[in-house]
């Protein structure tokens, strides 16, 4: 019988030796795995092997054809054994490798493109974040690491102002905008000067000229006469936090103290202050950095800068007092600079709406708390609380004073006209609230309020006291309204006002 290969694919095996029983059994575990991939493609091979076996059985013996068939019915009637092969593992190297090729290239090709994509899309991140911080205002200037080398870098940029006004002297403090001489400071700074004098950091004196400011957003712009100065760079606080250190550099008392450098920490950001008139209604609104730097006198106008060297604030004011320490505050740079912008191009301000300050709204009423059944004194513009002395059952007059209050009998005149409470009425509240006792010519109060109204709500929150009131309108604008619960002539009624402009008032 003729001896068949076995082929796999396109390799060109030697024929396959069968494995004898001993030896299958010590590698059955090995070869399982193996035979279990080619049993269908050994199949025709197993049958072709089994014939050899049995013609190498018989082969030189003489038998009848009755004994050899004999021999293969007892052949068929036994149970096919299963026959493994051994592989020519040399040659299946060779497949391997062969078929392994195109493969290999193909991971190698696979790789390339991920590391190339990847390598693609590192570059256009690190190139859109460096636009993206262009847009937003984010700077790649580099941060100082020593304070005293980004006062070297800052102090140029920084001026004194010195100013001369009809009633004295003052000093302030600026910083240069541009090469070409325009100077940032306060309003104040240089608020009904007659003569204003920039002196630089290295002593060079200049003649400046107000070209315009705003009392509103605490920001004005003169002009010197002068090239080539180093501009400040200008930054922003929207990309800071509370805890970034910060640098000021100021006048602060006197020429004599110019240039003079303080550092802290940003101590909240967008913190809300309002400025009120003498009669305590809102005049504006405006909203700073809050900073421990220590702000004295002659600082106003000054730059606070970060430690990239960016100016990101205009100082601007600190609250003083035996009991205050460390509440400086600075002007944003982003609220301002379109206003100084605005000033350098025109010559003036033609955008009054350029800064973010608010101009106090107003509600153009004067009155004074009360409470329900309570009697009260009303003498011009006072007011004093009436309550009964029930032992000497006579009336008494509560007057405050810096000592405290102090009580008055009704039928004590002399005492009385010592306080100038001579010409007075009564008034019991029916509610409680803020009384009307006048309202203001011009103001939408004057048509829709009335004297001896009682203002019960005001927007749902109740009126219990005049500060609680004037909160209310701090963070309103100037033609916002407000609902008003009222009490007049013994119901309630709502009543919709309203605001005016707090300026108005003096």
């Amino acid at each position: 019988m003729d001896e068949k290969n076995i082929n796999i694919g396109e390799s060109e095996n030697q024929p396959l030796e069968p494995i004898p029983e001993t030896e299958e059994k010590a590698r059955g575990a090995e070869l399982v795995a193996d035979t279990a991939e080619l049993t269908e493609e050994n199949t025709e091979s197993t049958d072709v092997a089994s014939a050899d076996g049995a013609s190498e059985d018989t082969r030189g013996t003489e038998t009848s054809e009755e004994a050899s068939v004999n021999a293969l019915k007892q052949t068929e009637e036994k149970t096919e054994p299963i026959v493994r092969y051994r592989w020519d593992y040399q040659e299946q190297k060779h497949y391997d490798e062969r078929h392994s090729r195109r493969p290999r290239r193909s991971g190698k090709l696979v790789y390339a493109s991920v590391f190339t994509l990847v390598f693609l899309l590192t570059v256009s991140l690190l190139v859109g974040a460096l636009l993206l911080g262009e847009f937003f205002g984010t700077s790649s200037s580099p941060t100082y690491g020593s304070i005293g080398d980004l006062y070297e870098e800052c102090l140029p940029s920084y001026v004194a102002i010195s100013v001369t006004t009809a009633t004295g002297e003052g000093v302030g403090s600026g910083v240069i905008i541009t090469s070409d001489g325009y100077i940032a400071t306060n309003y104040p700074v240089v608020e009904d000067s007659v003569a204003i004098s920039v002196i630089m950091s290295d002593g060079t004196t200049y003649d400046a000229e107000f070209i315009d400011g705003d009392e509103l957003n605490d920001i004005a712009v003169v002009k010197i006469k002068a090239q080539n100065l180093p501009a400040a760079k200008l930054g922003t606080s929207k990309n800071s936090r509370v805890g970034d250190q910060v640098m000021a550099i100021g006048t602060p008392h006197s020429v004599n103290y110019q240039g003079t450098m303080t550092s802290g920490y940003i101590s909240a950001l967008d913190r809300r202050f309002v400025e009120q008139n003498a009669n305590g209604t809102v005049k504006k609104v405006l909203y700073l950095i809050q900073t421990d730097t220590s702000v004295n006198p002659g600082n106003s106008g000054g730059p606070l800068f970060n430690m990239s060297g960016e100016v990101i604030g205009i100082v601007t004011l600190k609250i003083a007092g035996e009991n205050y320490e460390g509440l400086g505050f600075a002007l944003p740079m982003e609220s301002v600079i379109d206003m100084i912008n605005d000033i350098i191009q025109n010559g003036e301000i033609t955008d009054p709406d350029a800064g973010g300050a608010n101009q106090g709204a107003a509600l153009g009423i004067s009155g004074f708390a009360v409470t329900e059944d309570t009697k009260y004194l009303l003498s011009g513009q006072y007011h004093y609380r009436v309550i009964m002395d029930e032992e000497k059952k006579e009336e008494i007059v509560i007057i405050p004073t810096i000592y405290g209050e102090i009580e008055v009998p009704l039928s004590d005149k002399e005492t009385l006209d010592s306080y100038e409470i001579t010409d007075y009425t009564f008034y019991t509240a029916p509610a409680t609230g803020i009384y009307v006792a006048d309202t203001t010519d011009g103001f939408d109060s004057a048509e829709k309020l009335k004297k001896d109204d009682v203002l019960v709500t005001a927007d749902g929150i109740s009126c219990k006291q005049m500060a609680a009131l004037q909160s209310l309108i701090a963070d309103k604008r100037i033609g916002d309204q407000i609902e008003f619960e009222v009490f007049r002539d013994g119901k309630l009624i709502m009543v919709t006002v309203e605001l005016g402009e707090a300026a108005s008032f003096e």
